[in-house]
């Protein structure tokens, strides 16, 4: 499948949260699609059910819009809304089996971000590209950089490289090269010990991570789990995007001078003792948007840089030249 033409004709699908309160967003972002970029854009069936609620209509429904993607013969779609709810289509086995066979008789392209991530290591399974970006709901609240670099993405076949002129802050000097693996560290981390572990499926991988929500401990144990995986060695880059919305109430009142920032570093510098370093750098462009968001970068709060999901790229980390992220393989082929 090649870029996208104007005309052609892409999905809208929510197998997370909800959409019946966006209704509005939902208008302006399909104002900008389709008059904007040229789009075809078609809602999947019963879109903006909504139960026990937040989950964007039950089990079925939500695999029912995968399987309506497969039938009307839908090659990229768009992901409605992020949340909570897609996890439980990965719960219990009969349930996850059947998300797997759908994704995988689909065999599409998708966008989206937050529980989004849930899909991308699924998807990742069968050597399917995905783009960690704006879901289509908030598509249009998102700066123009975000839909000019998505826009060229999807029907230019145009990568744009992350590079120094992005807002990065550098952590770890160094180099690597490897495949993007992106998404929120509790998601990715969540996937371990399953047939969507990631990390146990690729040798050389440059994680991009961010986070919303969650509280230091979380945070911290986490990360302690990802380097406790047995194929950790494999990790030869990482970014960090926005981190937002962190609680701290439980964290050890005398570590709260310590910033999250530093007890990243931290990790991840106990982690190199007799390993190649890994190199660390920031990107303030990338990741949800909230309060507590440690930043000089305040008012990117409306970007999200959009990353391919299981593409080849070239990490950079450096005091001198600066930090960029250059990808190494076209998104369509």
């Amino acid at each position: 499948m090649g870029a996208l033409e104007v005309g052609a004709k892409v999905g809208v699908v929510s197998p997370s949260d909800g959409v019946r309160n966006d209704r509005l967003d939902m208008k302006k972002s399909l104002a900008r699609v389709t008059e904007d970029w040229g789009l075809s854009v078609n809602y999947a069936p019963k879109l903006f059910n909504q139960v026990h609620d937040f989950q964007a209509g039950s089990v079925t429904e939500r695999q029912g819009q995968l399987l309506w993607l497969a039938n009307m013969g839908i090659g990229f779609s768009f992901m409605a809304e992020g949340g909570y709810a897609l996890g439980q289509l990965f719960s219990l086995p009969d349930v996850r089996r059947r998300t797997m066979k759908l994704i995988k008789r689909w065999g599409g392209m998708f966008m989206g971000y937050s529980d989004v991530g849930w899909m991308a290591c699924a998807a990742l399974k069968f050597e399917m590209k995905s783009i960690y970006g704006p879901n289509f709901a908030w598509l249009h609240k998102w700066d123009k950089v975000t839909r000019d670099m998505t826009r060229a993405m999807l029907m230019e076949n145009k990568v744009w490289a992350i590079g120094p002129e992005f807002h990065w802050t550098v952590g770890m000097v160094g180099g690597a090269e490897g495949n993007v693996i992106v998404g929120n560290l509790e998601v990715l981390t969540s996937q371990f010990r399953s047939k969507k572990d990631w990390l146990r499926r690729n040798r050389d991988i440059i994680l991009c991570l961010e986070e919303n929500g969650s509280s230091c401990a979380e945070i911290t144990r986490n990360l302690d789990r990802l380097f406790a995986h047995k194929h950790a060695d494999s990790i030869k880059g990482i970014v960090i995007g926005r981190i937002t919305e962190v609680k701290n109430d439980d964290y050890p009142k005398y570590s709260k001078h310590v910033s999250l920032r530093d007890e990243i570093i931290g990790r991840v510098r106990d982690f190199s003792v007799g390993r190649r370093k890994i190199p660390v750098a920031f990107l303030d462009d990338f990741g949800h948007i909230g309060e507590g968001y440690e930043s000089e970068y305040l008012g990117l709060k409306k970007r999200m840089v959009p990353m391919i999901f299981g593409a080849k790229a070239e990490l950079t980390v450096s005091k001198r030249e600066g930090c960029s992220l250059n990808y190494r393989d076209p998104l369509w082929k």
